[in-house]
């Protein structure tokens, strides 16, 4: 690794197994050996501006599932356009990337960070928005179409459809006349946050879960 960057795969050396690959019960070295995720990418927009809508949800879960499992600061990486943060787990390596262009170009990024670390799209999870689930709402799906989410669409246009993907609700437009390029680009209210806030932790959960598990077996208990 040099000047902070991310190493690929080959680069990081072979370890024994530790901790919980090596105290593992069958039925949870099953689980283990079933972990397929090698990344998370976290969607939203980059600048300031945007960090508080709707649309960057992605981008505040992903941050706070990187501050809870205490991941080493973000790095920006120019070749990628993305920022991100490296998890060495027992027995893999977990990749946590946010790309660093609008929404709609998230495709091309994501593209080459796979391209790089030689990831296949079924080893991809997705955090973001989704419109069509009430605030706080979560769903797990697969191979399922963009639903109209252009970040969403631009990463099936690159990568294909193979990722898993997990939506959170940011509620549907308030008023009708409204736009949904300004409903998603909306900040959240007091309110919204509070209750986000609450929902947190579900969140956080429901990502180790998804980590933790077989991913139908995961995709039921949360959706339970």
């Amino acid at each position: 690794m040099k000047n902070g960057s991310i190493a690929r795969p080959e680069e990081q050396g072979r370890r024994e197994p530790t901790g919980d690959l090596a105290r593992a019960t069958r039925t949870q070295l099953e689980d283990i050996l079933h972990r397929s995720f090698r990344i998370i990418v976290g969607l939203g927009n980059p600048g300031r501006q945007y960090e508080e809508t709707r649309h960057n949800i992605g981008f505040l879960l992903i941050d706070a599932f990187a501050k809870a499992n205490g991941l080493p600061p973000w790095t920006t990486e120019k070749r990628f356009d993305a920022a991100l943060t490296l998890w060495k787990r027992p027995g893999s390596s977990l990749y946590c990337v946010k790309p660093q262009r609008y929404m709609n170009l998230s495709g091309e990024v994501l593209a080459n960070v796979c391209r790089y670390f030689k990831i296949a799209p079924e080893e991809v999870l997705l955090l973001h928005d989704d419109i069509t689930l009430a605030l706080g709402e979560v769903k797990v799906s697969q191979k399922a179409g963009p639903g109209g989410h252009n970040g969403v669409a631009d990463i099936e246009k690159h990568i294909g459809p193979g990722c898993t993907r997990y939506r959170i609700g940011v509620g549907a437009k308030k008023h009708p006349a409204m736009t949904l390029s300004d409903h998603v680009l909306s900040t959240f209210s007091n309110e919204e946050k509070t209750f986000l806030e609450a929902r947190l932790e579900t969140f956080l959960k429901d990502l180790q879960i998804l980590l933790e598990k077989e991913l139908d077996k995961a995709t039921n208990i949360i959706h339970s």
